[in-house]
């Protein structure tokens, strides 16, 4: 699965109300997230939709750790985060190292957008 290197943008704390583009998601494509950034998911569509961030590793008996699963209801928005970091979230190796995997059950009128909170 190839997938969508999201960077996030950091807002102004000057009064000025910061505009971003939120962007579709990719059927069949995750995202990789840098950790410690905050998702913006607004579902549009008519049905729920699973969130999964998907674990990068095992525990220290080579135990595998579950991914961590959350829906967001149809027609709501959520701010989902800030994104966890460590050795059991971030992903080793090729072009989303250290980053967080996140996929989506659908994509169709779903849009996320990753804000960086300070």
């Amino acid at each position: 699965m190839a997938r969508n290197l999201i960077n996030a943008v950091t807002p102004t704390i000057d009064g000025t109300p910061y505009t971003f583009t939120a962007v579709s998601a990719v059927a069949g494509d995750g995202d990789a997230v840098v950790p410690g950034t905050v998702l913006l998911i607004n579902n549009a569509s008519a049905s729920p939709v699973t969130i999964t961030l998907v674990t990068g590793g095992t525990s220290d008996q080579s135990l595998a750790i579950a991914d961590y699963t959350f829906t967001i209801p149809a027609g709501t928005s959520e701010a989902v985060g800030p994104i966890p970091g460590g050795p059991t979230w971030i992903q080793q190796g090729g072009l989303s190292d250290g980053r967080v995997h996140v996929d989506y059950s659908a994509s169709t009128s779903i849009t996320r957008a990753a804000l960086i909170v300070r």
